[in-house]
């Protein structure tokens, strides 16, 4: 987003922050981005009908968010519960977050019910012998095993 504010583009407007902000531009957008945030919202349906308000009659979103198949693997993560308690990288302390993966079929009726049309949903995969390294430690002995292992659900959709 700051490289994308830093090359003043005529018509791109990047606004970085809550729903509740972009609540604010009605009908106004006609692309949004919402990237590895919605495993963090408890209502994603208040969140995903702002959303849907937000674009312009012709606009479209993009989402993208982890997979529970990928992110059960972490190590100390229960995301059985709502949250999880991990450690925030600018400071080092111990803090409790809400963390809810959801699949594609979840995504899909949170989308639909918000009032998006032409949805479509895909999980990107990848083989775990192409992780880095820092991943399969991250996650251990899940990623020893040669297979394919879906990483992102990835999301569009139009108003």
């Amino acid at each position: 987003i700051h490289s994308l504010k830093n090359k003043n583009y005529a018509n791109v407007r990047p606004i970085v922050g809550s729903d509740e902000i972009i609540a604010q531009y009605p009908c106004c957008f006609d692309k949004i981005i919402f990237a590895q945030g919605l495993e963090f919202y408890k209502n994603p349906k208040t969140l995903f009908k702002r959303l849907h308000s937000a674009l312009s009659a012709k606009g479209e979103i993009y989402i993208s968010t982890w997979t529970p198949e990928l992110i059960q693997g972490i190590e100390g993560l229960n995301l059985k519960k709502s949250s999880v308690t991990t450690v925030r990288v600018s400071d080092n302390k111990k803090i409790t977050i809400f963390c809810m993966l959801r699949s594609k079929k979840e995504v899909h009726t949170l989308l639909k019910t918000a009032g998006f049309k032409r949805i479509i949903i895909e999980t990107i995969y990848v083989h775990t012998s192409k992780l880095p390294r820092s991943i399969k430690k991250l996650f251990g002995d899940k990623f020893n095993i040669s297979r394919n292992i879906g990483i992102i659900i990835v999301a569009k959709a139009s108003k």
